[in-house]
């Protein structure tokens, strides 16, 4: 009886040093796939932010040449 116990203590330990092992795989692992979720997170962001900037000078412009008549109908459509 005593080797078996010595034998179940032994798998034990093993069991706790691996399990200790992938719990560190597996905090590595999200760690790395939350950077990377961050980045995109991140690069979406300032997109946006670059297409909304420029989605107002296009309207501010659009709103310029409606205002001095420069719209297709206008000077510019003419010269076409």
């Amino acid at each position: 009886m005593g080797q078996f116990q010595g034998a179940e203590s032994d798998a034990l330990k093993a069991f706790r040093v691996r399990l200790r092992e992938v719990e560190a795989e597996i905090k590595e692992e999200r760690h790395r796939s939350d950077d990377g979720k961050a980045e995109w997170v991140q690069k979406t962001v300032a997109l946006r932010r670059e297409l909304e900037a420029l989605q107002e000078v296009s309207i501010r412009l659009d709103q310029q040449y409606k205002v001095r008549g420069l719209g297709l109908g206008g000077r510019l459509g003419a010269a076409m």
